[in-house]
């Protein structure tokens, strides 16, 4: 009998550690009303703990963005760029197609772009240029090329081909005009 009591006892006191610890962790749990508004901080949120689920509609203002997020979210094209080198001359009187590139900066893509003569100093007036032909002006991308389904590709330069019909060799002045590219 006694030896019966000795398992019964020590079956009870199992059980009882059992339900004790399970009490212990159960009664440690936070839950939302046990803390109060406005006191969570950024250092007790785990990395990636706060979504979209999470965050309602106007929650997050633009002063609690970063400004290369707000940059990145802005509408219509900014940090725009434009280049257009001096150093392509088309040669006179011939009959060879002609070109002349301009290329945006590493991490920039081309919006809009075209062709104009020399300019300033060195310019040899607009009756020169009357005899230029231009054929094709328009953006590309040196291979390899990100190209979508569509065959669309995201330029970073501009082309412009043509002849020089006339008799003195004319610079060709491409342009380009850049903005900076993110994905979204």
């Amino acid at each position: 009998m006694q030896k019966r009591n000795l398992v019964l006892v020590a079956g009870a006191a199992a059980l009882a550690v059992v339900f004790a610890s399970g009490g212990a962790v159960a009664a440690s749990l936070v839950t939302s009303a046990d803390i109060k508004d406005q006191t969570i901080r950024s250092v007790d949120i785990h990395a990636d703990g706060v979504g979209k689920s999470e965050i309602r509609d106007a929650g997050v203002g633009t002063r609690e963005i970063t400004q290369s997020v707000r940059d990145q979210m802005a509408f219509g094209l900014s940090h725009l760029v434009t280049d257009g080198p001096y150093d392509t001359t088309w040669t006179g009187n011939s009959d060879a197609l002609q070109t002349a590139t301009v290329k945006c900066d590493a991490g920039y893509f081309a919006v809009g772009g075209g062709f104009s003569g020399a300019g300033g100093e060195g310019d040899t007036g607009t009756e020169a240029y009357a005899d230029l032909q231009i054929v094709a002006s328009y953006p590309y991308v040196e291979p390899p090329a990100s190209v979508n389904a569509r065959g669309s590709i995201r330029p970073n330069e501009w082309v412009v081909k043509g002849f020089n019909n006339g008799a003195t060799d004319l610079v060709v002045r491409p342009w380009v005009t850049c903005a900076p590219g993110f994905v979204r």
